[in-house]
């Protein structure tokens, strides 16, 4: 799918607490040669509520951004859903800097304690 699936309004958000090292080390995550990172598993889906993307991360804490704001710091935001996560994507394209600096400070996930 392309990239610009998702409108720059759509909130992006990944479970933890978004520090660098945990972009870099995050599973399926690749560097290219220039450091930017490929493969940062996040959720995502045009006009989906905080709520509704955070449902599937068990993390007490959870960054949020959204995609104009990554594609602005030169990433982008690509849907993969999965058959457990309708709205799972792939973030590429970011240092881990700009990674945590876009989903920094994380805030509660609204569903843990539910």
């Amino acid at each position: 799918m392309a990239d610009d699936v998702l409108p720059d309004d759509a909130l992006v958000c990944r479970g933890g607490l978004c520090q660098a090292v945990k972009f870099e080390r995050g599973s399926g995550v690749f560097r290219d040669p220039d450091g930017r990172l490929h493969g940062i598993s996040v959720n995502s889906f045009a006009a989906a509520t905080l709520d509704q993307l955070a449902l599937a991360m068990p993390h007490q804490k959870i960054g949020c951004s959204t995609v104009g704001a990554v594609r602005l710091a030169g990433g982008t935001v690509t849907p993969s859903p999965t058959s457990r996560n309708p709205y799972h994507c792939v973030m590429s394209g970011l240092t881990a800097k700009q990674a945590q600096e876009l989903f920094y400070p994380p805030v509660p996930n609204p569903n843990v304690g539910r």
